[in-house]
């Protein structure tokens, strides 16, 4: 049993009665929601698509949106042009923040627009870059747990003339004041690059990653080798 995006988490639940045991398995999952008013399907990687039974039309108004999902498996599959078809019940659907890159403004301004604080990277199961979105699992600092400002977090596009695929990922405070120390925090954001990746137009892409690090305060940098069809792991994150 795999935490991944092909081999999915898996959560194994005892649902007990007055003379047996059944074992349900609920499965955990970062997906991509697509359809319209009238259809939704929950894209698990580039050859894998969950059609829910429970959910008749696309709850986030059409958008293409990254999603936390719990889900049980109907054991019903079909191929269609490579791609698997599985029906599923869905159990509950957690949006996660899905952004656009940004443009660079030059150093300066992004410094002024996007924010300079440090953050830091996991490289866990959910940090992938899969269908076309770079999806971290990040942690940075707050003010304190209850504070009520937002903090932005923004991918930064051609901070390198020479590699369109090298990004910068920004963290911008908002005002939020560390007092005495603040508070480590961690989240999910997913950042839509398939526009990008289409005008390549390339069999596979390598894709940098610059961050400032919350722990050293240095510059690191996570870098992936993605093959469309396959989900892509960080192959360092330096």
């Amino acid at each position: 049993m795999k935490r991944s995006l092909i081999a999915i988490l898996a959560l194994a639940v005892l649902l007990t009665s007055c003379s047996k045991q059944a074992a349900v398995i609920i499965y955990e999952a970062i997906v991509t929601v697509k359809g319209n008013s009238s259809t939704c399907y929950l894209q698990l990687d580039d050859n894998t698509v969950l059609n829910p039974t429970n959910i008749e039309s696309n709850p986030y108004s059409g958008a293409r949106t990254r999603a936390r999902v719990y889900y049980q498996d109907n054991g019903e599959a079909s191929q269609s042009g490579g791609t698997t078809k599985r029906s599923v019940t869905v159990l509950q659907l957690d949006s996660i923040l899905t952004k656009a890159p940004v443009p660079n403004l030059g150093e300066e301004r992004n410094d002024e627009e996007y924010g300079t604080a440090p953050l830091d990277i996991y490289s866990s199961y959910y940090t992938t870059v899969v269908d076309g979105f770079v999806t971290l699992h990040f942690s940075g600092m707050i003010g304190s747990l209850t504070t009520q400002i937002k903090h932005s977090f923004n991918l930064v596009r051609d901070v390198d003339s020479d590699d369109p695929l090298c990004f910068e990922f920004r963290h911008d405070y908002n005002e939020d004041i560390l007092a005495p120390q603040g508070y480590e925090s961690s989240g999910i954001v997913a950042f839509d690059i398939s526009e990008i990746l289409a005008s390549l137009d390339a069999s596979s892409y390598d894709i940098t990653i610059r961050y400032t690090s919350l722990e050293s305060g240095a510059e690191k940098s996570l870098e992936f080798h993605y093959t469309p069809g396959i989900t892509a792991t960080p192959t360092s994150n330096n």
